[in-house]
């Protein structure tokens, strides 16, 4: 969505200058774009962070709560119904908003600063230094909200479905600081550049690939 959304985030806002969208232009388009997938997603990410907190939970011979994806879509469809798939959609999202805002808006520009600099636009090593490039930024941006999505996702909650340990993403942002200060908001960082980093590589490389191909037909 990214791309159509800039074109008209660009002649909206950008009147005549809308061929050449500025960086506020990227970084508002990756904000729409992450928001409205992450949003329709939520339920992926709640079943991928209830698995990960069930393997790491269990005990040694123990059997596991889940068997399986389907089976943790229909478990967790039964303890919480629609609402279940959706809990934490809000830090989700502002998680998403955030990432995306940086991962594709820093993309964007790195490579058009690339080519301004003499880079060729379609070289692999121009979008191999661009990609890396996001991807660090990305995490910097997104560590934070996956650390607060994740600990708003796993937390116990009462009868009515609320969280016992925090109210909302603001009061576990607020919790986490004043208990182990602002850098715990980073904790995991390297694992997590090691995931986002050649997510970023391979994403940005392929579409790029995919765009060279088909721009020549």
């Amino acid at each position: 969505m990214y791309e159509p959304i800039k074109a008209s985030i660009s002649e909206l806002l950008g009147g005549t200058n809308s061929s050449t969208p500025l960086l506020l232009h990227k970084v508002l388009s990756g904000m729409v774009s992450g928001a409205i997938s992450s949003a329709i997603c939520n339920p992926t990410d709640v079943i991928k962070v209830r698995m990960q907190a069930d393997g790491m939970n269990a005990k040694p011979g123990a059997k596991p709560r889940y068997n399986g994806v389907i089976h943790a879509f229909s478990e967790i469809y039964k303890e919480g119904g629609i609402k279940g798939l959706y809990k934490g959609v809000g830090p989700t999202v502002q998680r998403a908003s955030a990432v995306a805002a940086v991962e594709l808006s820093s993309y964007d520009e790195c490579k058009t600063l690339l080519v301004q600099w003499g880079w060729q636009p379609t070289g692999v090593s121009t979008h191999l230094s661009a990609s890396i490039m996001a991807g660090f930024l990305a995490t910097i941006a997104s560590s934070p909200f996956d650390v607060v999505k994740s600990r708003v996702m796993n937390q116990p909650v009462d009868a009515q479905g609320r969280g016992l340990r925090y109210s909302s993403t603001i009061d576990c942002f607020r919790k986490s600081i004043q208990a182990e200060g602002v850098l715990s908001l980073w904790k995991g960082f390297l694992p997590n550049f090691a995931r986002l980093g050649p997510h970023c590589v391979v994403t940005f490389m392929v579409i790029e690939q995919l765009r060279n191909m088909f721009s020549k037909k």
